[in-house]
């Protein structure tokens, strides 16, 4: 049964996965006592396992790890049978059971070459001395170089024109195939490579002739027409109209031609992969695809602006061929569908990992849809924020699926804590989720994004929160602080004050300074400077303090006005000297883009400059345990690192009450199930993320008080000598409070407090 396997990446790469099949084959034969030499003979002594993606074979007896043999003496005949079984297995599985594609042809060499490795490593010489190396098969025939995603000819397609114009059976074409992999003559090998080519050449004229079938058919009914039209001798009147009447038609067959050129010249199909010609060991003898049992990979990612710029015919291709290939979409979208098509139909068979990124990312919106519609994913899981690849900062997930709609899929989300190598097949950690549900808590968060809860509980509480509530960007804006194009420049330390001055110590980064500007101590109008604060400096319920000032060039009413050099000249000569000071740094920002600015030290993108001398609350942008949010009532600016709520006319609430909800238990669990994971799995509080939240429709005034006054309490004591003891308690009444505005029972307090 497992020699009958047929495993293929369609994205094979350098080869990773399908070695690691490999492996994890030879291993599985090992368990069930099956490994056995080319006579049969079962390596019972020995167990194989694998560790680190490399095989580890062990005495069963002695537990004595065993050392492979090459060189030297004679290799005792019992470790020889070791050798001769591995390179016997590994042969047979590399030949009968993997196969890949990948349209780099460096790519593909590498990994014919690295499965080569693979047999090389359990080699050996057939008398026991080094007189004979058992030779190597012609396993690259499995690895294909072509586009996966392309193919003229459909999997469905009958080929017995194209197999009878090749002057070919199924079964001879799939013999020809199998006698390149184990014959051991160069002449042969390359008698039987021809061959093939010449087959697959056959095959190829065929499938040219369907996509120019209809056209031809034409083309000979428009001749017809013409011969008919010369059979008559006509007056000098009807033959003017006949004449005209062949014009038109030798005019269309003209263009028929020309289309048929083109389409014959189209560049589309050039790296296409006919996949039942290139393996036929996925057909049945009437040449019928029957499929892959197993699909795995890692699919490319690719933008569709990418795909746009770098395959625009591809891209026409892709969009009228695949389900997933539209809107903004990526191209890893298609592989999904393409494994489905690949695939025998019964069973989990199609394995992916992937950034989950694709569970909420606008370009995994089409992919997201396909999968919602065939309710073709069976099992996922979450690695959350542990990074499964060393080499690579992406947070992951593996997907197995087929074309076998269910209502329900498996599920698992490890935390970063957890030993997920060890308890990845763990079914037990599993929980069954309806898909039901996962459109529900979609349909309430506004997209089309998945949302995933560890148990069905926690679609429960995620619909509780939305009942009686109304998006938070209906009640409070959201806007994220200055860009300055340059806050080595802009952001300065205060040092001392007077009734009209900062001084203040200028720290530019001298490392993109040619030549390098110094730091200095300068002296500069308040007016035109501002307290700033970096993420670093926002903490819940904390009172905001900073010993940084922005350089602000505005005078600000209701809205902000830039102060020109002249006005700053006469009227705020300390910050003038300071800009000239500094004028070749102000206008090398942005590649020297200031220069052709108004004023080189005006800001280049004045986004939400006049929003900051107002009542507002303020938040860290990237939060690690909870979210961080501030009352700020002192007109403080920030930078983009930190984003900032203002409340709309019709909030009833205090600024109080919100801030004590958005640093709630139940905001940062919505957010951990909503929003990016980021490294240490922290949050991001991003406009897109944040206004999705459900606040309280109706909230009493007592409770507005209430609330308001424990957050007073927990400020006042965080600004003065903490006691943490205090504020635990507070913190925990806070979070009480919020749990009784959404009326959530035990049962769903607990749901959240043991998902954060």
């Amino acid at each position: 049964m497992i020699d009958n396997l047929k495993i293929c990446d369609p994205a094979v790469g350098s080869g990773h996965f399908l070695v690691s099949c490999l492996n994890e084959l030879i291993a599985l034969k090992s368990r069930l006592g099956i490994l056995a030499d080319a006579d049969g003979n079962i390596l019972s002594d020995y167990v194989v396992e694998v560790d680190n993606d490399e095989l580890i074979i062990v005495n069963a007896d002695t537990d004595e790890v065993f050392a492979y043999q090459v060189h030297g003496t004679k290799v005792p005949k019992r470790l020889q049978q070791v050798q001769q079984t591995l390179f016997h297995e590994k042969q047979k599985l590399i030949e009968n059971c993997l196969f890949g594609v990948d349209i780099n042809a460096n790519s593909v060499r590498i990994c014919q070459l690295r499965l080569w490795i693979e047999l090389l490593k359990s080699a050996y010489y057939r008398d026991g001395h080094e007189s004979q190396l058992e030779t190597l098969p012609n396993i690259d025939i499995n690895i294909k170089c072509g586009n996966s995603l392309l193919s003229r000819f459909k999997l469905d397609q009958s080929l017995s024109d194209a197999f009878s114009k090749a002057k070919l059976t199924v079964t001879e074409y799939r013999k020809l195939v199998s006698d390149y992999k184990t014959t051991k003559d160069k002449v042969v090998k390359r008698d039987l490579q021809e061959k093939i080519d010449k087959a697959k050449t056959r095959f190829q004229e065929e499938s040219m002739g369907r996509l120019t079938k209809e056209i031809d058919a034409t083309i000979a009914q428009l001749k017809a027409d013409e011969a008919q039209a010369d059979l008559f001798v006509l007056g000098e009147e009807q033959r003017a109209e006949q004449g005209a009447k062949i014009d038109a038609i030798q005019k269309k067959i003209a263009d028929l031609n020309a289309k048929r050129a083109k389409l014959l010249q189209n560049k589309t199909f050039l790296a296409a992969l006919e996949w039942r010609f290139e393996f036929p060991e996925v057909l049945d003898e009437k040449g019928k695809y029957v499929g892959f049992d197993i699909i795995i990979a890692n699919p490319p990612y690719m933008r569709v602006q990418e795909i746009e710029a770098t395959q625009p015919a591809q891209r026409e291709f892709y969009e009228r061929d695949y389900r997933t290939a539209h809107g903004a979409y990526d191209l890893a979208n298609l592989f999904f569908e393409l494994a489905v098509r690949l695939a025998k139909p019964k069973g989990n068979n199609n394995i992916f990992i992937f950034p989950h990124k694709l569970f909420n990312s606008a370009n995994g919106a089409p992919l997201r849809e396909y999968l919602m519609n065939t309710r073709a994913m069976k099992h996922i899981t979450l690695f959350g924020a542990n990074q499964v690849f060393d080499s690579a900062l992406t947070y992951t997930c593996i997907a197995l699926f087929n074309n076998e709609p269910s209502e329900t899929f498996s599920f698992k989300r490890f935390d970063l804590t957890d030993d997920y190598e060890n308890e990845l097949a763990n079914e037990a950690l599993y929980s069954d989720l309806c898909y039901d549900d996962v459109a529900v808590a979609s349909d309430l968060y506004g997209s089309n994004q998945w949302i995933f809860f560890d148990d069905p509980t926690g679609f429960e509480c995620f619909q509780k929160i939305y009942s009686s509530s109304v998006r938070l960007n209906e009640i409070l804006s959201v806007f994220v602080g200055i860009q300055t194009s340059r806050d080595t420049l802009y952001v300065v330390e205060k040092l001392d004050e007077t009734s009209g001055t900062y001084k203040i110590q200028v720290n530019p980064d001298q490392k993109t300074d040619k030549p390098p500007v110094s730091s200095k101590v300068m002296e500069v109008e308040k007016d035109l400077f501002r307290p700033f604060l970096m993420g670093k400096d926002v903490h819940r319920f904390e009172t905001l303090e900073t010993d940084r000032l922005v350089f602000f060039p505005y005078l600000v009413s209701s809205e902000a006005k830039l102060v020109d050099i002249d006005t700053l000249k006469t009227f705020y000569p300390l910050t003038y000297k300071f800009v000239v000071e500094y004028s070749g740094a102000f206008e090398a920002r942005e590649g020297g883009k200031a220069k052709k600015a108004k004023e080189i030290y005006q800001y280049l993108r004045e986004n939400n400059i006049s929003k900051f001398e107002q009542p507002k609350l303020t938040a860290m942008e990237i939060c690690s345990n909870h979210a961080n949010v501030a009352l700020n009532f002192s007109n403080i600016y920030h930078s983009t690192t930190v984003c900032s709520f203002v409340k709309h006319q019709n909030a009833g609430l205090s600024y109080e009450t919100f801030s004590a909800i958005l640093n709630s238990a139940v905001f940062w669990w919505f957010l951990k199930h909503t929003g990016d994971t980021l490294q240490g799995d922290a949050r991001r509080m991003k406009t897109n993320y944040i206004n999705p939240f459900p606040l309280p429709a109706t909230v009493s005034k007592e409770d507005d008080l209430a609330i308001s006054a424990l957050v007073a309490d927990i400020v006042k004591e965080k600004a003065g000598t903490a006691c943490s003891e205090e504020i635990q308690r507070l913190e925990e009444a806070i979070n009480a409070s919020i749990y009784k505005l959404y009326d959530l029972s035990l049962e769903e307090i607990q749901v959240i407090e043991h998902a954060i």
